[in-house]
């Protein structure tokens, strides 16, 4: 037989052997294969203490009177408005945020964080203001560039200008 665990063909071996649902062919073939195997073999004992933990699990007693109750707390849901039962499904039940809380946080952040690093009043630049600084610009470059500019207008067709 080969492993199941690292081949993983047969794996409905290793999850059927410690319940003993395994023809006894398969199970002695599988038994043979455990004394070579330190995997498989590790992995059935871990599996056979989870059915003796769940064989020696003892379930509460339901009370006598669980079905009126449940009956009861049914009728009354049932009788209550449309607005109840809303409320009741609605996000103020704990748990029902699901992923919406992490995503809305986030957003929030980042308004605050625009909030407060984009200023609301931004001065506007007038360009035409003979007061202008332009730092780290050559003026005589700027002035040569303009005048290329008024050169290829006169260049260009008249049709093409409108």
């Amino acid at each position: 037989m080969q492993c199941p665990i690292k081949t993983k063909e047969n794996a409905d071996v290793l999850l059927s052997y410690s319940p003993g649902r395994l023809t006894l062919d398969v199970a002695a073939t599988f038994q043979n294969h455990m004394e070579s195997c330190a995997d498989c073999r590790a992995f059935s004992l871990a599996q056979q203490s989870t059915w003796d933990a769940l064989d020696a699990w003892e379930p509460m007693p339901i009370p006598a009177d669980f079905n009126r109750k449940l009956y009861a707390r049914i009728d009354e849901y049932e009788k209550t408005g449309w607005w109840a039962k809303l409320w009741h499904r609605s996000i103020w039940t704990s748990g029902s945020f699901g992923p919406a809380m992490p995503i809305a946080t986030a957003c929030l952040t980042l308004v605050v964080v625009a909030m407060l690093y984009l200023p609301l009043n931004k001065q506007s630049v007038d360009m035409t203001s003979p007061q202008m600084k332009i730092e780290g610009t050559d003026l005589e470059q700027i002035e040569t560039t303009l005048d290329d500019i008024e050169m290829f207008k006169q260049l260009t067709p008249t049709s093409a200008r409108s």
